[in-house]
C-alpha cells in the first residue's frame, strides 16, 4: 500500500478531488433528501459537481494543498485544505443565492462535510502508514537503543538513512527534533520531526528515549551545554554523529557515533581567524618553536605547517616528547619540512648553534615550567628555566636578527603568589627590556589553563575517574579560565600578525569555570553520577594557589585590537633603566648560585611573590595530592 502512495503524483491528486466532490455532491443531495432526489434537483447534481471541482482545484492551488502533500502532510497542511474547501462552498453559496441554482442548503453543508473528510483522509493516509509502520518498529525493536536524533537537516537524515538501512545495529531511531519550525510535524525518512530542542526533555519522557544523538555540522555551545544537562536530568546519553570519518561498512554498529569531548562541551564558538594575516608573517619562513613538543608548542608546530612555512624547528629538552610528535608528522610531511632539535633553553651554546645553523626568522617561545605545585617543590628551577630561559631565546633572537618574537605567557604572571607566576611576570618584564634596544618585533601572549594540556586538572580527574575516585578538588568556588589548545593557538598566530613590537596581548578567554562544576561534568561524561558513583572531595588549597585567577593587573589598561577576542596592553610606565639592571642582577645572582639574593629582586619586581621555600607539611600536601 505504501508503494501505491510513493507514485501517486499532483495530477493524481487533481483527479481524486475531483472524483470526490461529484460524489460528495451526489451523497449530500440524497441523504438531504433521505435517499429519494426529486427530479427537479438531479439535473443540478452535475453543475454542482462541476463548479464545485474547479473551485476546489483552484483554491487548493492557491493555498498550496497539492505541494509534497504525500511527504509531509501535517497540521498545517491540514488547515490549508480546511480553508481550500470552506473557501469553495462559501464561492459556491454565493453563487447559489445571485443565481438562485436550487441546491438545499442542507444538502450544501452535508457535501462541504464530506468533501472535508474524504480530502484529509486522503491527505493523512500516508502520514498514518508511516506512524503505524514506525510503532510497529518500536514494538519489534524494544530491546534496542531508542534514539532521537538533533538536527533534520543534512547530517541527520544521513543518520537516519543509516539506522534504518542497517536494522541489525543496537539503536532504533524514533524521530527528530530541529529548531526550524517549518519542519515541525512532518515525516523525514519516515520519522516524525516532533519539535525544538526546547521541548527536549518532555520529548525524551514521552518518547523513552535511550540516546539523544548531535546530527549538525556546527552547534551553538550555549545550546549544547543545555541539550547536555538534559540529558543528565532524565539519564539520557548524549553522543554525536560524526562525518569526519569515513562509515566503516564492515561493521554496522560503527556509524561512527561517539561520545562528546569535554572541550566541545566547555569551548566556545569557533573563532574567527584571518589567515590571510597570519600567512603573511609565516608562509615561506623558517619557523622556530621552544617547547615544540608540548601541549600548546606542538599544536603551533601543526598549525604552522598548515600555513605552508619554509622548514619547522622543533627544540625541546623532552626527548620522548620529540619522539611522539615526529611520530605525528612524519605521516603527513615529508622530513626536510621540520627539524627535531633536542637541547635545553637554558643552554647558550647550544641555542647559537640552533640559531647559527637554521637561521630561523619567526620564534614562538613555548618553553616553560607551568606546573604551580611542582615549581613550588623546586622554585629555583622555575627562575632558571622561566626567567633564564627565556633571557637566553630573546637576545639570541635579537642577536640573530630574527623577524619576530611571540612569547607564549599566563594569567598566573597577573599578582602570583607562585613562583610559577612570578617567573613568568619576570619573563614578560625581561621581554619588554630586550626589546627596547633591538629591531625585533618581540611580543607577549597572555592567556589562562588550556583544556586537556599536559599536567592541566582534565587528565588528573578522568585518571581518578577511572581508579573509580574520589576526584580531589582544592576548594568549592576555585575557578580558573580554559580555552581549547587549537583556540588558543589560533588566538596566538592572529596576535603574532598583530606585532609591532613590545606588545603585551591577552586574549580574551570567556567567563571562568568552577573546578567542581568541571569534576561534575567529567563524571557525568563517563556515563557516571557525581556523589554516587564517584564521590567528589575537598582538600584544601595548596601553597601557591589563588582561588581566582586574573587576566591583567589592576593598573593596567586594555585597548581592544581588529580581533574581537585579543587585547593588547596600553604602554606601561616601567623605569627601564632600573629595569634593566634589576634583570641583569637575577643574571648575575643565577650565574653565581645566589639563590636568596636573586628571589630577592624577584620579589623587588613581583611583590605579590613573598614565600621562597615550602614547609614541610606544604611538601606534604603537595605530593600526596
Amino acid at each position: 500500500m505504501k508503494k501505491l502512495f510513493k507514485v501517486l503524483s499532483i495530477p493524481s491528486l487533481l483527479i481524486f478531488d475531483t472524483i470526490t466532490v461529484y460524489f460528495s455532491a451526489y451523497l449530500g443531495i440524497m441523504i438531504h433528501f433521505d435517499g429519494r432526489i426529486p427530479a427537479e434537483h438531479s439535473a443540478q447534481i452535475f453543475p454542482f459537481g462541476t463548479i464545485c471541482s474547479l473551485l476546489l482545484i483552484a483554491y487548493s492551488i492557491i493555498f498550496g494543498c497539492y505541494y509534497n502533500i504525500w511527504k509531509r502532510a501535517s497540521a498545517r497542511e491540514l488547515l490549508k485544505q480546511t480553508a481550500a474547501v470552506a473557501a469553495t462552498f462559501i464561492t459556491f453559496a454565493l453563487t447559489y443565492w445571485m443565481h438562485e441554482i436550487a441546491i438545499p442548503a442542507g444538502a450544501l453543508f452535508i457535501a462541504a462535510s464530506l468533501i472535508l473528510f474524504f480530502t484529509l483522509l486522503c491527505r493523512m493516509i500516508s502520514r498514518l502508514s508511516n506512524w503505524v509502520d514506525v510503532n510497529i518498529k518500536w514494538t519489534q525493536n524494544s530491546g534496542k537503543y531508542r534514539v532521537l536524533i538533533i538536527g533534520a537537516g543534512e547530517h541527520g537524515i544521513s543518520l537516519a538513512k543509516n539506522l534504518i538501512n542497517k536494522p541489525q545495529n543496537e539503536r532504533i531511531p524514533i524521530g527528530f527534533l530541529d529548531d526550524n519550525r517549518r519542519l515541525w510535524n512532518n515525516w523525514i525518512q519516515r520519522l516524525p520531526v516532533l519539535g525544538g530542542c526546547e521541548m527536549l526533555k518532555s520529548i525524551i519522557i514521552r518518547y523513552k528515549i535511550n540516546e539523544v544523538v548531535v546530527a549538525v555540522k556546527e552547534i551553538d555551545k550555549g545550546m549544547l551545554r543545555s541539550i547536555f544537562e538534559k540529558c543528565q536530568e532524565t539519564k539520557c546519553k548524549l553522543k554525536r554523529y560524526d562525518l569526519s570519518k569515513p562509515l566503516d561498512e564492515n561493521d554496522i554498529n560503527k556509524l561512527n557515533i561517539r561520545e562528546f569531548s569535554i572541550e566541545e562541551l566547555l569551548g566556545r564558538d569557533p573563532i574567527r581567524t584571518d589567515l590571510s594575516e597570519v600567512k603573511r608573517y609565516i608562509r615561506n619562513k623558517v619557523v622556530m618553536v621552544t617547547g615544540g613538543a608540548g601541549s600548546i608548542g606542538s599544536e603551533i608546530c601543526r598549525q604552522v605547517l598548515l600555513l605552508g612555512c619554509k622548514k619547522l624547528i622543533v627544540f625541546d629538552f623532552d626527548e620522548n616528547g620529540l619522539f611522539d610528535i615526529n611520530t605525528e608528522l612524519s605521516l603527513k610531511y615529508n622530513d626536510s619540512m621540520y627539524e627535531l632539535v633536542l637541547g635545553s633553553i637554558r643552554d647558550l651554546a647550544r641555542l647559537d648553534f640552533v640559531f647559527s645553523r637554521y637561521k630561523p626568522q619567526v620564534v614562538f617561545h613555548a618553553a616553560a615550567h607551568k606546573h604551580v605545585p611542582m615549581m613550588e617543590l623546586n622554585p629555583y628551577e622555575a627562575v632558571k628555566n622561566n626567567i633564564i630561559g627565556t633571557i637566553n631565546v630573546a637576545r639570541k633572537s635579537d642577536e640573530y636578527d630574527i623577524e619576530r618574537f611571540i612569547m607564549i605567557s599566563s594569567d598566573k604572571a597577573v599578582n602570583p603568589p607562585n613562583i610559577m607566576g612570578a617567573s613568568k611576570r619576570v619573563a614578560e618584564l625581561a621581554v619588554q627590556v630586550i626589546r627596547m634596544k633591538s629591531d625585533v618585533k618581540f611580543v607577549t601572549v597572555r592567556f589562562g589553563n588550556v583544556l586537556g594540556s599536559n599536567g592541566s586538572v582534565v587528565p588528573l580527574f578522568m585518571k581518578q575517574i577511572a581508579g573509580g575516585g574520589p576526584v580531589t578538588v582544592t576548594h568549592p568556588e576555585i575557578e580558573r579560565y580554559f580555552m581549547t589548545i587549537p583556540e588558543a593557538v589560533q588566538l596566538v598566530l592572529q596576535a603574532g600578525s598583530m606585532a609591532k613590537g613590545g606588545e603585551i596581548f591577552i586574549l580574551d578567554m570567556g567567563k571562568p569555570i568552577r573546578i567542581y562544576d568541571l569534576a561534575v561534568l567529567l563524571i557525568q561524561l563517563s556515563g557516571l553520577e557525581p556523589g554516587k558513583d564517584i564521590k567528589i572531595e575537598f582538600t584544601g588549597l595548596r601553597p601557591g594557589e589563588k582561588l581566582f585567577e586574573e587576566i591583567s593587573l589592576s593598573d593596567e589598561e586594555l585597548d581592544k585590537t581588529s580581533h574581537e577576542k585579543i587585547f593588547v596592553m596600553k604602554n606601561d610606565k616601567h623605569n627601564y633603566i632600573k629595569l634593566l639592571y634589576q634583570i641583569e642582577q637575577i643574571e648575575n645572582y643565577v650565574k653565581n648560585e645566589l639563590e636568596e639574593a636573586a628571589f630577592g629582586i624577584i620579589h623587588e619586581l613581583v611583590p605579590t611573590y613573598t614565600n621562597k621555600d615550602c614547609d614541610q607539611k606544604s611538601r606534604n600536601d603537595i605530593l600526596n595530592y
